[in-house]
């Protein structure tokens, strides 16, 4: 599935630290939390 896919790929912009490497990967991490959300919602409906 495409948005596992993502999620995995958004968790590796995390250096040690727990801060992101790129500003962009932020933008493209809540992009795919909120399709996660949406998505979750309309499985418990």
């Amino acid at each position: 599935m495409p948005s596992q896919v993502a999620v995995g790929s958004g968790f590796q912009a995390f250096d040690e630290k727990g801060h992101l490497k790129d500003d962009s990967q932020t933008e493209i991490l809540k992009a795919t939390i909120d399709e996660f959300v949406k998505m979750a919602g309309h499985m418990t409906e």
